[in-house]
């Protein structure tokens, strides 16, 4: 339980720098393919949230091996997306030029930080 509150908190620590990604791109082009993978973040991190409520809930119902598994799963399932968006965007942020490389630095090291507490979770 502790590998998935560690896991919890990784991957909701990269959605808020995430969206933190500067939006102010020097071309319009990469601003609003910046926005619209902010408007992604949003969603996923709603989402991903949602599904930590549900989570939490099955989790304080039952803590048989079934439901473990089942919170395990969805879980994994869940920080994948958010992991997938958030390096969606960094791939962008480090295209978008001198205004992206700082929020790309940033994303490195949180998707890094996620990527471990996921595997360390989801093996």
């Amino acid at each position: 339980m502790k590998a998935l509150t560690t896991g919890v908190l990784a991957v909701t620590l990269a959605a808020l720098l995430a969206t933190s990604v500067p939006v102010r791109a020097e071309e319009e082009d990469c601003e609003t393919v910046l926005n619209d993978l902010n408007e992604a973040i949003d969603i996923a991190t709603k989402n991903f949230e949602t599904m930590m409520d549900e989570l939490k809930k099955m989790m304080s119902q039952s803590a048989d091996d079934k439901t473990k598994s089942t919170v395990k799963n969805r879980f994994c399932s869940a920080s994948g997306e958010m992991l997938g968006t958030s390096r969606a965007v960094r791939a962008v942020a480090g295209e978008c030029g001198a205004k992206g490389t700082s929020a790309a630095a940033t994303l490195d090291k949180s998707i890094k930080d996620a990527e471990a507490a996921i595997e360390n979770t989801c093996k």
